[in-house]
């Protein structure tokens, strides 16, 4: 196992609040693998009523609170957008600050010119992103399903390799090209 797949499956464990032994290390092959075994793992649940990806329903409420604490446009409001373009420099802190009440992620960090991602917001994925992670790692493990499992699998995959477009049965190696 080289340097990503070890850093993976680290995510995985982690992520998941899991562990996986070496042996079933190397046996994961493709995301579907990782899945079956973290289904098995956490005593999942078979019957999902949630829909098979937060990430749309997640954005809405993003642009929802943003439109209620900006005066940007709902067509302004891109995952692309830059926030530092929604929240103008005047007022940029209490803005802010209102917009991470109103969203409920008091937590999510400053806006400042950063990395993106979890380091400091830089556009709504971001903050997107940021609020999928906090809503599957409060989960308790007994309320994880099928779907919500895949999710997990799908954004630790993205987290640690910055893979977006993949199919789950995509060979690690062989597909997505990791060592």
């Amino acid at each position: 196992m080289g340097l990503d797949s070890v850093e993976l499956v680290l995510g995985f464990e982690e992520f998941f609040g899991i562990t996986i032994s070496d042996d079933e290390a190397y046996r994961l092959e493709t995301p579907r693998m990782v899945m079956d075994l973290v289904f098995e793992k956490v005593g999942a649940v078979r019957n999902d009523e949630s829909p098979s990806c937060l990430c749309q329903p997640t954005f809405q409420q993003v642009r929802d609170r943003l439109l209620e604490s900006t005066a940007a446009k709902r067509q302004a409001i891109r995952p692309s957008t830059k926030l530092l373009t929604l929240f103008p420099r005047k007022n940029r802190r209490h803005d802010w600050h209102s917009f991470r009440l109103a969203i409920g992620a008091p937590a999510l960090p400053n806006l400042n010119f950063g990395r993106g991602h979890f380091s400091h917001p830089i556009t709504v994925r971001d903050v997107v992103t940021h609020l999928l992670h906090h809503h599957f790692t409060q989960r308790e493990r007994s309320t994880w399903t099928r779907n919500a499992i895949r999710e997990g699998v799908r954004f630790v995959i993205w987290r640690e390799l910055r893979i977006r477009h993949f199919a789950d049965d995509d060979h690690f190696i062989r597909d997505l090209g990791i060592d």
